[in-house]
């Protein structure tokens, strides 16, 4: 019972994570046609092969040297259908052959299959009419029918690609019966969708935690603990929220534009080495997953105004209302400290350290006029000098900034 239970609830939360079978509608046009011309001279005479306009049928007329005799013309062709676009392990459910022939008369054609071509026209002729028949007795004219044989002969093509489709008139030694032909293929099919490997997380400034929100639409969201890891299926949409208010670490995360003024808060794909914005709202529903997005993370990137006032940073911290330093604070190694513009920092007998390749970034202002910069790259600053050359490592440089 527990099973059954746990199933329901998989069901309701993800809807489709179990294997999706995806439904595909084309239709194909040749990719190219040849018409063969057979010429019968009267007196047994050689016969010859060429290409022509029209496609089947037979045109009879007078020798020239010998009334008395006929000079047959005979039309076969073959149309080649290009079916790549098919995946190899499609289900080809139906296929709807759609004709017309440039002449109404009372005759009727047929269609082969032919297994291959030689491109040489007397050798490709005879098996055009010897080939395996698909459809026989088709009227002269405009039609369309559905054909189990056609269904079964593109399933065959899917592994070289390439369909070949003969055709010839059943009334091929009858004076008149020439006539144009086109053919085209409507191809339905099914074929089990790929499975794409995604990741949501939220971003803090460049850490993660907290939760977010994931449902495969149309279903209801769920929270999880970020990162979360789960697979879905090519042509799925994903629902996906950020949650406002989180508390990560002491500190208070949203996504919510009129409680940071420093910049946006919006969800980007990380996706085949590149970033893209995709929404600056929490939640939101994504266009269809492709097998593209297979290992990409959709990331909501959070904002915190709670700061470290003492102590050390656990995250990347971006500064943008004034206030005074509590005790001393460490920007350790690999975060970055940005001080944005407008703001003012008062240290008050504090100071601010980095360690390793912690760094500070200044477009605002400190109190203290009295840096520590390694290069161009801010390590610190302190309330004296003192405190500054005390802790400037070799190589470093005390700056002093009078104002």
């Amino acid at each position: 019972m527990r099973k059954i239970c746990l199933f329901f609830l998989l069901l309701m939360m993800f809807g489709n994570v179990f294997s999706q079978t995806l439904y595909r509608s084309i239709t194909r046009q040749p990719s190219s046609i040849e018409c063969i011309l057979k010429y019968y001279p009267p007196n047994g005479g050689w016969t010859s092969y060429d290409g022509a306009s029209y496609h089947i049928g037979n045109v009879t007329f007078p020798n020239v040297d010998d009334p008395e005799e006929d000079d047959i013309y005979l039309y076969r062709s073959y149309f080649v259908f290009n079916v790549s676009s098919i995946p190899d392990n499609a289900t080809i459910t139906q296929v709807e052959v759609v004709y017309s022939t440039g002449d109404n008369g009372d005759y009727t054609f047929r269609l082969t299959n032919i297994p291959s071509v030689e491109g040489i026209r007397s050798e490709d002729w005879g098996p055009i009419g010897s080939s395996t028949i698909l459809e026989d007795e088709l009227d002269y004219g405009s039609d369309s029918f559905y054909s189990t044989n056609f269904k079964n002969a593109v399933t065959v093509a899917l592994e070289s690609n390439n369909l070949i489709i003969g055709a010839l008139s059943e009334d091929e030694w009858t004076h008149g019966s020439l006539t144009t032909l086109s053919l085209s293929l409507n191809i339905d099919y099914s074929y089990p969708a790929d499975a794409v490997d995604i990741i949501v997380k939220n971003d803090l400034y460049g850490a993660t935690g907290g939760n977010v929100g994931v449902a495969i639409y149309p279903n209801s969201l769920v929270s999880h603990s970020s990162p979360y890891s789960f697979t879905a299926y090519e042509e799925d949409r994903l629902n996906l929220a950020a949650y406002d208010n989180q508390s990560v670490s002491g500190k208070t995360w949203f996504f919510n534009d009129t409680e940071y003024g420093v910049e946006n808060s919006v969800w980007r794909k990380y996706s085949n080495g590149s970033y893209s914005t995709i929404a600056n709202t929490a939640n939101l529903t994504t266009n269809q997953l492709t097998t593209s997005d297979d290992d990409a993370n959709f990331i909501a990137y959070l904002k915190s105004s709670t700061y470290t006032t003492s102590g050390t940073l656990s995250y990347d911290e971006i500064w943008f209302t004034s206030f005074t330093l509590e005790d001393d604070v460490f920007v350790p190694d690999g975060k970055t400290l940005t001080i944005a513009s407008g703001t003012s920092i008062t240290l008050d007998d504090c100071f601010i350290k980095c360690q390793g390749t912690g760094r500070i970034v200044n477009n605002g202002t400190v109190s203290s006029g009295i840096s520590v910069k390694d290069g161009s790259t801010i390590k610190g600053y302190y309330y004296t000098v003192g405190d500054a050359m005390t802790n400037a490592l070799t190589g470093q440089s005390v700056y002093l900034s009078f104002r």
